[in-house]
Order: C-alpha cells, then sequence, then structure tokens
C-alpha cells in the first residue's frame, strides 16, 4: 500500500466518531446468535461480540471511504457479498 494512502486512512480512522448510521450497518453483518451475545450476562461472549462488531464498524468506515476515494479499493464482506 502506498504510504500516503495508509497515512491518510490512518489520519481518517484516527478521529473517527461512528455514527449511528455506520453501527446499524455494522450490525447487519452479525449474525441473530452474534447479536444476542451483544447483551448476554457472560462477560467473554459480551466482549468477543463487541469486538466483532468493531471491526464491522471499521470495516464500514474503509468501505465508505473507498466510495469517496478512488486510490483504494475495499473487498465485499459478509452482508457485502
Amino acid at each position: 500500500m502506498n504510504k500516503s494512502i495508509s497515512e491518510s486512512i490512518s489520519h481518517e480512522l484516527s478521529s473517527f466518531q461512528p455514527s449511528t448510521g455506520i453501527i446499524a450497518k455494522a450490525l447487519r453483518h452479525l449474525s441473530k446468535k452474534q447479536r444476542k451475545k451483544l447483551l448476554s450476562k457472560n462477560r467473554h461472549s459480551k466482549y468477543a461480540a463487541i469486538g466483532i462488531l468493531y471491526e464491522y464498524v471499521i470495516y464500514e468506515r474503509l468501505s465508505e471511504l473507498s466510495r469517496s476515494c478512488t486510490c483504494f479499493k475495499v473487498i465485499g464482506k459478509g452482508a457485502d457479498t
């Protein structure tokens, strides 16, 4: 990856505050079982599900960036494939 591209992505993600819209898009990637785990009383299951959700939130942000900038592309994942 070109250094300027990686620097710009790093800059975009360093101050990124996810909106409810991006979180809603990220939730569609989770299975029903994973969504239930978000509200689990078991801390391990809950934090594992939160980590997976976080991965999808970052994916959605990178996907948005790839649509606004033609310098890189994101491969479809989960519900996008």
